[in-house]
């Protein structure tokens, strides 16, 4: 039997063990330890089986710098874990001191495991990018081209509008049947608070960003226009939203092979987004998340492109500016997200252009990143300024940006912390502490929201710096308290946590009447939204990307790789970092605020990512 069947069932049985341990073990699908499992049994069987490693990978094992890069991965992923399964590291045990062992020896077993698995799974990697970059070397005597271009090793191809619109058109064509399925689309809470203001029943209210809310009113009011109905409307929209996502998609494959990846790794990403039933069930649902996303996928692709030839093209500056314009106004924490990419990507600019040019003719590219930067920055506050107000858009109530706050004072109120008699007036002032004690959610803040909302917010806004202390004094008092309740309010967004929420299927109860009326499979339609709304759950390592919090310790791994490759001599591939900027910003501003703890639409920019962001990880490797 060939190396290659032995790998093939390997594979399969290592899978099969791991669901095993899945299914009895009680451990949640989307648990990356169920991936790191995989990955050690599969390492062990290839061993058994005596396959014979890359020849680079023994070598790899006993790097020092390889060693001390798997012990701050494993450190790291043991430290969020902990997080994770705090609840299950005392073995159920009521004696501190059994508590105390059990937790001791879970957390050196823990990061043991990751550490072995972390080296190994490093080690294999890079020796696998060694052979690929060795099997593409040029030959002996041939000239050294230390360009951008020639250090990357890739094969490229020009862009080809043809394939870009195959690639778009074969997303929308697999988007259609849960689209026809669920017809005129998924509509939620949210969905129809925009779609009333839309439509002109409501007051235009900031509360889900005002432009996006122009949007869904421009195209439902053509798909009014053509039908005569409300749903031919929404079915207008949905249409439009669903072509954007294909554009936005596809686009980011043809710009990566255009950079260099083959047919197979297109079409690897072109599959990484389709199997995901989110994407489908978020392409046909009205919300902000997903034209915000497809900006965030094209904005991240143009920055990639950007950064690696280090140049401007006509065609990088018009989708730098409209998905900029979008990332900004699409979606309230994109803009400061926004700011914080270009920031970075500025000076990142600035310092490669500064070695390249010894100093000189800095301005060049510098001005022209900084310009539109600003501009966007610019024309996304007089938007959300003057204009808004010209228009009598009700701003966001000032309680929404307090969640994480009001959930750590909440936490002190209802867990009985210590609250001065003066500071217990303060919150009375506001409203009842007995809401707090009897509402409170971990990980959930509308109730703290509401405890604001319903109260006395006027005087809140009226006397900010008093209750900026209050917060500060609760928090010196109750450290404990505030950490936990930024824990549990956070964590879903960097553990292992499975999502919450998900997606949605079909047009919720709602006091206008609306409903689905299926053009396909209409008896069958139940059935196929409970299927893909709960695939996620039955499959483990695949799950994994269902994770958000997975997904950013995936790009921790990512990012780690790319440096190891980019300390080599003459190599350049540590600018595939810079695709990792603005989800990493998106997901660090969601940290800040989120009023929901696991909330998978939150996160959204960064699964839509994921094949391509992987892609770009995996062909930089290879090129490095």
């Amino acid at each position: 039997m060939t190396d290659s069947k032995k790998r093939i069932i390997n594979l399969i049985s290592a899978y099969l063990i791991t669901f095993a341990v899945f299914n009895i073990g009680g451990f949640a699908s989307t648990d990356i330890m169920l991936g790191l499992l995989c990955v050690g049994i599969y390492a062990v069987l290839c061993r058994v089986t005596g396959i014979t490693d890359i020849v680079p990978v023994n070598e790899l094992w006993g790097d020092r710098v390889i060693r001390r890069t798997s012990f701050i991965i494993s450190a790291i992923w043991t430290l969020l874990y902990i997080i994770y399964a705090s609840d299950r590291l005392g073995g159920g045990m009521e004696n501190r001191l059994f508590i105390a062992v059990y937790t001791v020896l879970s957390v050196a077993g823990i990061f043991v495991f990751v550490y072995v698995t972390v080296q190994y799974l490093i080690a294999h990697i890079l020796a696998y990018a060694t052979r690929e970059r060795a099997d593409t070397a040029k030959p002996a005597g041939e000239a050294d081209d230390t360009s951008v271009e020639a250090c990357s090793g890739a094969v490229r191809a020009p862009f080809s509008a043809g394939r870009f619109l195959i690639y778009a058109g074969i997303i929308f064509i697999c988007l259609l049947p849960l689209f026809l399925v669920n017809f005129p689309g998924t509509m939620t809470v949210d969905s129809f608070d925009q779609l009333n203001q839309a439509r002109g029943l409501k007051p235009y209210s900031d509360l889900h960003p005002w432009a996006h809310t122009l949007l869904i009113q421009l195209f439902w009011h053509i798909g009014y226009a053509i039908s005569g109905s409300v749903n031919g409307g929404i079915a207008f929209y949905m249409i439009i939203q669903m072509i954007i996502v294909a554009l936005s998609v596809a686009y980011a494959i043809e710009s990566l092979a255009e950079a260099g990846l083959g047919l197979k790794g297109c079409i690897a990403v072109l599959f990484g987004y389709l199997i995901y039933p989110y994407n489908p069930a978020f392409a046909i649902t009205m919300w902000k998340d997903v034209i915000f996303s497809a900006g965030v996928i094209v904005f991240l692709i143009t920055l990639y492109r950007v950064a690696e030839s280090r140049k401007w093209t006509v065609r990088d500056t018009v989708l730098f500016t409209i998905s900029g314009i979008v990332v900004c106004l699409i979606r309230h924490n994109g803009f400061y997200a926004f700011i914080m990419t270009m920031a970075v990507f500025v000076l990142y600019m600035f310092l490669c252009t500064r070695r390249q040019n010894g100093g000189e003719k800095r301005g060049g590219r510098i001005i022209p990143i900084c310009g539109m930067s600003l501009a966007i920055i610019i024309l996304t506050c007089i938007f959300n300024g003057p204009v808004n107000n010209a228009y009598d858009v009700e701003p966001v109530d000032y309680s929404h940006n307090l969640a994480i706050p009001l959930q750590q004072v909440a936490r002190v109120v209802s867990h009985n912390g210590t609250i001065p008699a003066s500071d217990y007036e303060m919150l009375e002032r506001i409203n009842t502490t007995e809401f707090l004690r009897s509402h409170y959610e971990p990980g959930g803040a509308d109730p703290s929201i509401q405890w604001v909302a319903f109260g006395d917010m006027a005087y809140l806004e009226e006397h900010k710096p008093e209750y900026l202390a209050l917060w500060i004094r609760l928090g010196l008092r109750n450290p404990r308290a505030y950490f936990e309740a930024f824990i549990d309010q956070t964590r879903g967004y960097y553990t292992t946590m499975p999502p919450e929420q998900t997606e949605y299927y079909g047009i919720l109860p709602n006091t206008d009447g609306l409903g689905n009326t299926p053009l396909i499979a209409g008896n069958k339609r139940i059935k196929i939204n409970e299927i893909s709304g709960k695939l996620h759950t039955v499959l483990p390592v695949y799950a994994i990307l269902y994770s958000p919090g997975a997904c950013l310790q995936l790009l921790m791994l990512g990012a780690a790789l790319i440096l190891l490759v980019s300390r080599k001599k003459k190599s350049r591939s540590g600018y595939a970092l810079i695709a990792y900027l603005p989800v990493t910003a998106l997901i660090f501003t969601v940290i800040l605020a989120t009023p929901l703890c696991a909330d998978l639409r939150y996160a959204y920019p960064l699964m839509l990512c994921m094949p391509a962001l992987i892609a770009i990880t995996v062909m930089n490797l290879r090129n490095g």
